[in-house]
């Protein structure tokens, strides 16, 4: 995988369905959220990445054929409560279970 650090990528701001939210990449890769991989309780679709969260890439070869995830420190909006991310690529999500899945995640 890339050396390089994982990045926010922000939608052009005319897209009214995504404004406000940015999806995480790191090297050639785009990655999601799936929901096998959140926190129990925590409703998918109040998760939010708040500005500036540092993202840490973590090897797992024995998840998905040997595949890099990407975590952060995320919020459940409405109440700010903590909850970890979990990102894996994109071209592999729906390989485990049937769930929610998201690319382009709101910013707290």
């Amino acid at each position: 995988m890339s050396a390089s650090p994982p990045r926010l990528t922000r939608p052009d701001p005319r897209v009214d369905a995504v404004r406000g939210c940015v999806a995480i990449e790191h090297g050639p890769l785009v990655y999601c959220l799936e929901g096998v991989d959140q926190q129990p309780g925590a409703r998918f679709d109040d998760l939010a990445l708040p500005h500036g969260a540092p993202l840490a890439v973590t090897p797992e070869p024995g998840l998905l054929s040997g595949v890099s995830v990407i975590t952060a420190s995320g919020r459940r909006r409405g109440d700010g409560a903590a909850v970890r991310l979990t990102a894996v690529p994109y071209y592999a999500w729906g390989n485990r279970q049937e769930g929610p899945m998201r690319v382009w995640i709101p910013e707290a």
